[in-house]
């Protein structure tokens, strides 16, 4: 379970910020299903607090019984992409407010035991029963099969002189899930898939695009679709000075002034980008993307955020902000390292807490990883060089528990706690554990100090030597 050590700090703003986005009331969403194959496993709901930052939060969470079934209920105020996951297995679909739904999870010929790597996009089987016809889902998934074929068939020639006639026979292909002047979520959602490859085959330039699908158009927050255009539109458009803006109208506002009105201002001189809810959304991108530009200080960067994140006079894009923060910030040297409980193989409830005062070495690592055995064998040499003055902790994420103990029992060298993550996969993603084995530095305040930190078997024992003589 993850307990972030400034949960208060982050909770006490958001309990300002939520107030202020939500635009109706919450209509409770009900998901109700059987599993013959992930029985006492956890399945989780969850969704993108944002769709410019994707921070994903969990709604709810449910343990599928002896029996194969679950039930789980969330607050849903908007239709919008939610995620049903078990482990690192994931779908997705959308969600209705005061919706109730039927589903099947898995299917026999799946291994749930089978290691995932966090980086394999692995799709969890769900089928939903009792869907009406009206269902965003039924017709994303049928127009999603046309557009899927049609791409796979003639991609080699989208770029080619035939790429009109052949769009144009796409739409005639989607005109019967597809209606373009009705302005539903489904709707919506399908015009702007359309959009993205509209635009490539007519290679009209952006302000042709920007006028034809931004302009004068509703801002759809929660739609997947509008905002995957959206942020593929303007990506990079301020640290390239797209447009009309130039290096001093970005360097003279960030660096010399530190002013967010004068920043903003500056903005809006560009013809795109007079809009105040796009220049404002645009301008919390860029400010994402000069945060690592050397070319601009950087605690003006974060300030200018913060700024945004108090005073926009559009919620959510206060959210926006304070969670670019977050991202930001996320595991760099000095930042609070998530805290987590696990229990290791004595069955001993293991805090990262309960090791303040000390230098942490912790490890992620799988038992079919041959570079990992690698690893914690040169990781038993600095236990006995170091003894208490460093703490060696160690997370096994396979999935299946019979075999993290049987690793334990016939590698005697492990002398130290290994845990095994069970179902708490929220640490990979807090620990953003891409690949195996990962290594994270803490310092005695609880504080990262690298991240990744070098391995066992690597320069570690210069950074060791140092640290802990000091």
């Amino acid at each position: 379970m993850i307990i972030p050590r400034n949960l208060i700090r982050k909770l006490s703003v958001l309990i300002l910020l939520l107030p202020a986005v939500a635009g109706s009331m919450a209509q409770t969403i009900f998901i109700e299903g059987s599993s013959n194959v992930f029985r006492k496993r956890i399945i989780r709901l969850s969704a993108y607090e944002d769709l410019l930052t994707r921070r994903e939060v969990t709604l709810a969470a449910a343990l599928i019984d002896e029996n194969g079934f679950f039930s789980m209920q969330a607050g849903l105020r908007d239709t919008q992409q939610l995620c049903l996951s078990i482990g690192l297995r994931k779908f997705y679909f959308i969600g209705i407010p005061g919706m109730r739904y039927h589903c099947l999870a898995g299917n026999d010929s799946i291994n749930p035991d089978e290691s995932i790597l966090p980086t394999t996009a692995q799709t969890l089987d769900i089928s939903f029963t009792r869907l009406p016809d009206t269902d965003p889902n039924r017709i994303i998934l049928s127009f999603d099969s046309i557009y899927s074929g049609f791409l796979a068939k003639h991609s080699a020639t989208l770029l080619s002189s035939r790429a009109r006639d052949l769009y144009d026979s796409l739409t005639g292909l989607t005109a019967g899930v597809y209606q373009a002047n009705r302005e539903d979520f489904t709707t919506q959602y399908l015009y702007y898939i359309m959009a993205g490859l509209e635009g490539m085959v007519h290679r009209w330039p952006d302000a042709v695009i920007y006028d034809k699908y931004l302009k004068n158009k509703p801002v759809l927050y929660y739609n997947p679709a509008y905002m995957e255009f959206f942020t593929g539109f303007f990506t990079a458009y301020l640290s390239s000075k797209s447009g009309s803006l130039q290096a001093r109208d970005l360097l003279v506002p960030v660096n010399d002034l530190k002013d967010l009105s004068a920043l903003t201002d500056s903005l809006g001189k560009d013809s795109l980008l007079r809009n105040e809810r796009i220049r404002e959304m645009v301008l919390i991108m860029g400010l994402g993307e000069l945060y690592h530009n050397p070319e601009y200080k950087r605690e003006n960067v974060r300030y200018l955020l913060d700024r945004i994140c108090h005073q926009s006079k559009f919620p959510g894009h206060r959210v926006m902000a304070f969670n670019m923060i977050s991202k930001l910030e996320h595991l760099a040297k000095g930042t609070a390292a998530p805290v987590f409980s696990l229990s290791d193989q004595t069955g001993r409830e293991i805090n990262l807490t309960d090791y303040r005062g000390k230098w942490v070495y912790l490890g992620f690592f799988t038992t079919w990883c041959e570079s990992c055995l690698a690893e914690l064998k040169a990781g038993s040499h600095y236990l006995d060089k170091y003894g208490e003055k460093l703490v060696m902790l160690n997370v096994c994420c396979d999935e299946n528990e019979a075999v993290y103990h049987h690793f334990i029992r016939t590698h005697k060298f492990i002398r130290w706690p290994v845990m095994f993550l069970n179902d708490s996969f929220e640490i990979i993603h807090e620990y953003q554990v891409y690949s195996y084995p990962l290594y994270v530095l803490i310092d005695p305040e609880g504080n990262i100090y690298q991240y990744p930190a070098l391995q066992a078997g690597s320069r570690i024992t210069s950074v060791f030597d140092d640290i802990l003589n000091h």
